[in-house]
């Protein structure tokens, strides 16, 4: 931490900010600017709807839980592995 001097409306404040090093000079922690990685381009643009019961459902969702997935995930890897298009994990 570092106290700094910081102008503004025409006063100076006293703050303390945190500073970043970098090879040319120190930056102000609120200046330094972070690049956001673009976002890929969803290929789950379609939707499936199902019925099941209350029951079936709390079935689905404890053995997603129980893989670390939610819902959706988890029953999209189930119905790829079905289908052959996902292999299974050795």
């Amino acid at each position: 931490m570092a106290t700094v001097w910081l102008q503004r409306s025409g006063k100076y404040k006293k703050q303390k900010e945190l500073l970043t090093c970098s090879y040319i000079e120190p930056t102000l922690w609120h200046m330094v600017k972070i690049r956001k990685k673009a976002k890929a381009k969803s290929v789950k643009d379609e939707t499936i709807r199902f019925r099941a019961s209350a029951e079936q459902k709390a079935v689905f969702e404890q053995a997603a839980v129980r893989e670390g997935l939610d819902l959706s995930t988890w029953l999209r890897r189930l119905a790829l592995k079905e289908s052959g298009q996902l292999p299974e994990a050795k």
